[in-house]
């Protein structure tokens, strides 16, 4: 699902650059990234308990924009090549850190690094990590390096887009992206804000201050919401709906859908369901603030526990693999693979299966995910259509990443 709800990290770092000491800030970046480099879960999910720490989930973005690169230096500054955990989470967040943060020197972090090493992990492993790191440095010294990118992808996507699409997909997701959001009614921006001309039904703008968006009365009064502009697009392809209609937001957290479909379908009856309950609260606080109207049910997508043909919308913001929206989650791409994607593309068809029988007839079934990947979209689309003859396809869209948006694909489906 979307993590347009999520404020980039290295754009709020600049507000609030001393947000812990030095050790603090590189204990939390290494053992957030230990989580990742021994589980399954996406970044988004590792930092939940360190959100707060701006500093350090900053480092940690920079480190996966520049994965590639980080990891053959520490492995080329290594005499025997091979570094273990928790070691190579130090060196990777500290050269992360002294490589791409300008708010350290180069002495300093080297400093931090060792004398973390020296009282968390092994007092003996100090002289090691000076060394690993020295090497690392003078190996790049005056040296500029841009954001990587997976090759595997890259080939996958120039196949899929052509080339020179591609190549600009590829570098929209190596930027800071600015703080985007959307005004909800008629009130003007925040001064400063520029207009995002991707669909005239919402009210999208860019600002480069993000403080100023965030400390604004609008903002304070939830007028203001803080989201890409792309999450648009799927609400807009929902098209003209009856009046008071029943609509199913199936997997509603983090509510940034929900939110739209309200403000778009003010006087419809909305059911944001999602299967954790934990996430449902926060989507109750967030709903209650911004005077949103929708009731919240914790269900799961796949086990429907609602009545057959009772919905005039249901709306599909699926699981993905998030190739859209690695602007925001650089992780997503080093985390993709082709088993990975067949068993996200597997999750989704059984959530559509499930969720079709819900539509009433003449109702509409909108799926969409912030995925880019031919498997998880347009062929998704083509073999629901073929296992379901009583759907017709009637208007589908994809987004590529760009410089001002998240990259998305959206479809609506007719129940005849």
């Amino acid at each position: 699902m979307s993590a347009s709800n999520w404020i980039f990290p290295e754009i709020m770092v600049q507000k609030k650059k001393n947000s812990g000491l030095p050790e603090q800030i590189l204990g939390s970046a290494v053992s957030t990234l230990q989580k990742w480099n021994s589980s399954a879960l996406t970044l988004d999910e590792c930092i939940n308990d360190i959100r707060g720490e701006k500093a350090a989930v900053s480092i940690l973005f920079l480190y996966f924009r520049h994965k590639n690169t980080i990891d053959t230096l520490i492995c080329n500054a290594a005499a025997k090549g091979n570094v273990k955990s928790p070691l190579f989470e130090v060196a990777a967040c500290t050269l992360s850190q002294a490589l791409f943060q300008s708010g350290i020197s180069l002495q300093s972090a080297v400093n931090v690094a060792v004398d973390y090493t020296k009282k968390k992990i092994n007092p003996k492993l100090g002289n090691f990590m000076n060394a690993l790191l020295r090497n690392a440095l003078r190996a790049v010294e005056n040296k500029d390096f841009p954001p990587d990118f997976p090759e595997k992808l890259r080939k996958r996507w120039n196949k899929l887009f052509g080339k020179e699409k591609a190549a600009a997909a590829i570098e929209s997701c190596g930027i800071n992206p600015p703080l985007c959001f959307r005004i909800r009614g008629i009130d003007e921006p925040p001064a400063g804000a520029e207009p995002i001309e991707l669909n005239r039904m919402f009210r999208f703008y860019y600002h480069t201050h993000p403080a100023d968006v965030l400390e604004s009365e609008l903002f304070k009064a939830g007028k203001c919401y803080i989201q890409d502009p792309a999450t648009g697009m799927s609400v807009f392809l929902c098209g003209e709906l009856p009046e008071q209609a029943k609509i199913l937001d199936c997997c509603a957290a983090p509510g940034g859908k929900t939110v739209m479909l309200y403000d778009k379908y003010p006087d419809a009856e909305i059911i944001a369901a999602d299967k954790s309950e934990k996430r449902l609260e926060q989507m109750q606080e967030n709903f209650k603030r911004l005077g949103v109207k929708a009731k919240t049910v914790c269900a799961d997508a796949l086990v429907p526990e609602f009545e057959k043909e009772s919905f005039d919308l249901v709306f599909i913001d699926a699981p993905c693999t998030n190739t859209g929206v690695m602007r925001r989650r650089p992780d997503a791409a080093w985390r993709f693979s082709l088993n990975r994607l067949e068993d996200t593309a597997k999750l989704q068809r059984k959530i559509l299966n499930a969720m079709a029988p819900l539509v009433k007839r003449g109702g509409i079934l909108l799926y969409s995910t912030c995925s880019v990947e031919a498997e998880e979209d347009q062929l998704q689309v083509e073999r629901f259509l073929q296992e379901h003859p009583d759907f017709v396809l009637e208007d589908s869209q994809l987004l590529l990443p760009d410089f001002m948006h998240d990259g998305a694909f959206a479809a609506r489906l007719r129940k005849r």
